[in-house]
């Protein structure tokens, strides 16, 4: 595909991320996409190191994946002059005080904050975490906290029959949903534990997990089965996953605290105005804040404090009049995002394609 600027993506330049799982297939999907590169997920090798350098511009879309040889690519581009951008996923790792090792990652972070032609994001504004700019040069919202707008407004997911299922299910209940992976950080065994402890949740509720459960996770599985909760312990498509945050009243992001970072789950029922279930003090607790979002604080492990917040009346989801003024900020961040990229990387394009 040829740009307006009459370049093909590759001579525009590579989004890249050293395989596609996680995060990373979005992420290089999206920016490429966005910014009219190429993409590229591939393991690191001699080939794909001179693919990096050789790049006019780069864009490493999870920075801290393979280090020698992003720390090459990076270093080689320095001397030739060439504008790199990276993404950093984990600063908070950087601020663990009792181990060694992530006190030399602060120490390496600080130290690539100031090379030449590398610029690089964390996806948590520094107004929200203040010290990631000891180890980042931009404080930006995640992608996956606007990546559902489409540089007009946001779209509703569609139900799908995965979604009627759960609804019929509820019979009428409120429907609270903990989506994606399954494990112990993500607080699926808190939640089966709290489930068990206030049987009478699951008269007033159904309570859906709904994701591959880990193995870390699987002595959790009976008891949440047997307390009520309602399990699909299997991969969700997309369609599946996002037609949750139609039926969903309230979504479950409360994870443990050395899971204290960004969320695509909270990501997406942020942007489509759900209530969400958060660990009192956390990042996204803060991010919540900042959004009309209505948002329930409980302290991880909890589980009379859960039950509590559970037996109160839920919040309701946002309104069509505070979802417009809703989408109206996450735009300006998707826009932010995308326009400090375009001046580091040195691309420009007409304004009204972001």
């Amino acid at each position: 595909m040829t740009h307006r600027d009459g370049k093909s993506a590759a001579q525009r330049g590579l989004v890249y991320a050293s395989n596609p799982g996680g995060h990373r297939g979005p992420y290089v999907a999206l920016f490429a996409s966005l910014l009219g590169l190429e993409g590229l997920c591939a393991p690191a090798s001699g080939a794909v190191l001179r693919r990096l350098i050789a790049a006019p511009r780069l864009l490493v879309a999870t920075f801290e994946d393979d280090l020698p040889t992003i720390t090459a690519a990076v270093m080689a581009r320095a001397v030739l002059g060439r504008p790199t951008a990276g993404i950093f996923l984990s600063p908070q790792r950087c601020f663990v005080r009792d181990e060694l090792k992530c006190r030399i990652k602060k120490l390496a972070f600080m130290g690539y904050k100031r090379v030449p032609g590398l610029t690089l994001f964390t996806i948590t504004p520094f107004e929200i975490e203040p010290r990631f700019a000891e180890v980042a040069n931009v404080g930006a919202y995640d992608p996956q906290y606007w990546d559902m707008h489409d540089g007009m407004r946001i779209v509703m997911p569609p139900s799908t029959p995965f979604s009627d299922e759960i609804l019929a299910a509820a019979a009428g209940r409120p429907v609270v949903c903990m989506p994606g992976s399954l494990n112990a950080a993500k607080g699926f065994g808190f939640l089966a534990a709290a489930l068990a402890a206030t049987p009478a949740l699951a008269e007033r509720l159904l309570i859906v997990a709904a994701g591959r459960v880990l193995p870390c996770a699987r002595a959790s599985v009976e008891t949440f089965v047997a307390s009520g909760g309602l399990l699909y312990d299997r991969r969700l498509d997309d369609a599946e996953l996002e037609s949750l945050y139609g039926i969903a009243d309230a979504i479950w992001c409360c994870y443990e605290p050395a899971y204290d970072q960004a969320s695509g789950i909270f990501g997406r029922a942020m942007q489509f105005g759900v209530p969400v279930i958060v660990r009192r003090g956390s990042l996204i607790e803060r991010v919540g804040a900042a959004t009309p979002l209505s948002v329930i604080k409980v302290d991880f492990d909890d589980r009379n404090g859960l039950a509590d917040a559970l037996r109160a009346p839920l919040p309701r989801k946002l309104d069509e009049s505070q979802m417009l003024a809703h989408a109206e900020k996450i735009g300006s961040w998707r826009q932010d995002f995308i326009r400090e990229l375009e001046k580091v990387l040195k691309l420009s394009r007409p304004l009204d394609d972001i």
